[in-house]
């Protein structure tokens, strides 16, 4: 995902073993024409004989003349980009490349690296040092990392809007107030992050088909982790609709529209391998995780800033849409009173997510 640090980490790391190296080249991978673009510059000043090589001469250099080489490809995200024919073949050198695109993990399957959020005490680490202040007492900085999901690059905009105001006790007020007009504004220079937050969401976001956007929107209002794939299963079996209302079909008309959208986007009929493509579009961005329990039921979760991105980029109306997509979500999965305690148990921290639909009178109902 977006916004983790993979550069800044990366970076670092070469500037600590930058002595093990020959030749260290950064090519900026957010497109193929950049890429080219960086390789012929690699190539071009080599020496005046190789003024006029072309990107292609840059890999066949490296994979015969020179070695110690370090190939680092930055921001390599689009799932359009192949990357083989930019790979030197030979053993003489190094590739790193950062990627919100899970699909590269084929280049080095055992050499890939998951660079997750912040650890709570390393988020309120950075946030003090991008910040400059040294509080008596941590609570607050805990509380600000915590809504920002310990993401680097949020936490780093928070530091640097307090450096400016100064005001590290009530940015978690401001921050929760103008979430969205904050985690947009362009982060202070020197923090080496070229673009803010949610415009590193967006770039990713907006890539995705258009149903694993709705599908990311409607799970923008369940809890961030632990969201069965039965969940969706369960619903879309039962024409997600809830258990007694089943029992007096048709549902209510003001049920029917949300129905409608749902199978639009999950589907008509529960198919296992149509809705892996669906959520393999948004692992692919690195926008849903995807695990499994003791018991081998596959669960999902989503960065609880991406969730509030969400929302914070929809409409009043569109929010309201997405919502009710969720609240019907849940009551199609329920089932009657013989059903497992333990699905239950799966179900409430998603319940307990939309307290504002008055979703929970019409599952105790069920």
């Amino acid at each position: 995902m977006g916004g983790t640090g993979k550069t800044q980490l990366s970076t670092h790391w070469i500037r600590e073993h930058e002595k093990n190296f020959n030749r260290v080249i950064f090519v900026d991978a957010t497109s193929k024409r950049q890429l080219e673009a960086d390789l012929r510059r690699a190539i071009r000043v080599v020496g005046p004989e190789y003024a006029n090589m072309k990107w292609e001469d840059a890999i066949a250099y490296l994979d015969g003349k020179e070695k110690g080489w370090l190939l680092f490809f930055d921001n390599a995200d689009s799932p359009e980009l192949n990357l083989d024919p930019y790979l030197p073949s030979s053993i003489h050198g190094s590739i790193l490349i950062t990627t919100r695109n899970q699909g590269c993990k084929a280049y080095a399957p055992d050499g890939a690296i998951y660079v997750s959020s912040l650890s709570e005490s390393e988020a309120v680490d950075l946030l003090h040092s991008i910040a400059n202040v040294t509080p008596a007492s941590n609570d607050v900085s805990m509380e600000i990392v915590k809504e920002l999901g310990m993401l680097a690059l949020a936490v780093t905009q928070a530091g640097a809007y307090i450096f400016k105001t100064r005001r590290l006790s009530s940015y978690l007020n401001t921050l929760q107030s103008h979430r969205d007009r904050l985690l947009r504004e362009d982060p202070l220079k020197g923090t080496k992050y070229p673009y803010s937050t949610y415009a590193a969401f967006d770039l990713s976001f907006h890539q995705l088909p258009s149903n694993a956007q709705e599908l990311l929107r409607i799970c923008a209002y369940l809890h961030p982790s632990g969201i069965p794939m039965a969940l969706f299963e369960y619903s879309t079996t039962s024409d997600f609709t809830a258990h007694t209302v089943l029992e007096s079909w048709p549902p209510p008309k003001s049920d029917e529209v949300v129905i409608s959208d749902l199978k639009r986007i999950i589907g008509q009929t529960w198919d296992e391998v149509s809705f892996q493509e669906l959520v393999e579009a948004g692992q692919r961005a690195s926008f849903i995780y995807a695990y499994t329990d003791e018991a081998g039921g596959l669960f999902y979760s989503v960065h609880p800033l991406l969730q509030r991105y969400i929302r914070d980029s929809l409409g009043v109306e569109i929010e309201s849409q997405y919502a009710s997509m969720a609240s019907q979500l849940l009551l199609g999965a329920t089932r009657p009173i013989e059903a497992s305690n333990i699905w239950y148990r799966q179900l409430l921290p998603h319940i307990d997510a939309l307290p504002h639909l008055r979703v929970l009178g019409r599952l105790e109902s069920v």
